[in-house]
């Protein structure tokens, strides 16, 4: 005859379960909906508040500040497990507002501008989204 599993230890082994499935499993901790970098090439991460494909709109505000000789700004729907698809290239170095489309659900946004030359270049990205 097989012993049978107490209560106690059914309930213990789901808590574990439901604590074990709420550790994000990603190391991104997104930042506020207003990140400014000075550095090339260090990435922001956005928090998606968007719940449905193509339902919703995404708004990338990007202020250049400085006077880079180039920039290219990279903006990123990306998934816990790091998987990322890029979803807009900006390479005009002028203050824009971005509006990539959103054909799925994504866990996070990351914003990666880079630059070359110029005096005190920085990029400042507000996020907005409805």
């Amino acid at each position: 005859m097989t012993p049978r599993p107490n209560k106690l230890s059914i309930v213990i082994g789901l808590l574990i379960f439901v604590a074990l499935c709420m550790v994000p499993s990603g190391a991104v901790t997104p930042g506020p909906p207003s990140q400014t970098v000075t550095a090339s090439g260090t990435p922001m991460y956005f928090g998606n508040a968007l719940t449905a494909p193509g339902g919703v709109h995404a708004t990338f505000e990007e202020i250049i500040s400085g006077t880079p000789a180039t920039v290219s700004i990279v903006i990123q729907g990306c998934m816990r497990g790091g998987t990322c698809d890029t979803l807009d290239t900006y390479t005009t170095v002028a203050n824009s507002n971005r509006a990539p489309t959103v054909s799925q659900v994504y866990d996070y946004f990351v914003v990666t501008p880079s630059w070359t030359g110029g005096t005190s270049p920085s990029v400042k990205v507000n996020y907005s989204c409805r």
